[in-house]
């Protein structure tokens, strides 16, 4: 008996693999896609320097108001002469509701731990790259007064101070304020 040979359905090329010119189209398509999506990806992943100042001033104003509501404390978002944003508790807050300070604390007692410090759980900065170009609080010009910090007052019951800045950098400006009702900032549109 005379044994014939089993042919495969399959042609034999194509058990062999891609060719080159197939290879090499998916490779062009490839970098197409990458040569258009990396400098999206890349401007996503970069935030300029304005963007994150904006950010920080919303955020620390933001923290101030949720500590003072949460501690029944008043609390102060503060701009340092350094350019550093931080949230502290603030310092005569006694005087202010009409007590003595031991007086105060027998009524209100302060959290466990220091609230001061756990008050400055907010750090940030503004970059040197970004100006202030107006600082207000309580409609009162900071840039033309001497001090070392500027302070915005943050209220229990959700109010704050008036509150204005404008900051500027080469990307733009940002004026940011605050609802005196609120004490929620608000972003305006850039100048």
């Amino acid at each position: 008996m005379i044994r014939s040979r089993q042919f495969s359905a399959v042609p034999s090329r194509a058990r062999r693999g891609f060719t080159l010119i197939e290879i090499m189209i998916v490779v062009a398509i490839m970098g197409i896609f990458l040569a258009v999506g990396i400098p999206s990806i890349l401007r996503t992943m970069k935030r300029n320097n304005l963007t994150t100042a904006v950010q920080n001033v919303i955020d620390g104003c933001a923290f101030a108001r949720e500590m003072a509501i949460f501690r029944g404390i008043p609390h102060e978002f503060v701009i340092h002469a350094d350019r550093s944003l931080t949230v502290e508790q603030a310092k005569n807050w006694s005087a202010m509701a009409g007590g003595s300070p031991a007086a105060s604390s027998e009524a209100a007692p302060a959290p466990s731990g220091s609230p001061s410090k756990e008050a400055a759980n907010y750090k940030g900065t503004l970059t040197d790259t970004v100006f202030v170009d107006a600082l207000a609080v309580n409609f009162v010009d900071m840039n033309q007064t001497e001090t070392d910090a500027v302070r915005v007052r943050f209220h229990p019951n959700g109010t704050s101070d008036e509150f204005t800045i404008l900051l500027n950098s080469d990307e733009g400006q940002r004026l940011i304020t605050l609802d005196i009702v609120t004490g929620k900032p608000i972003l305006n549109a850039p100048r």
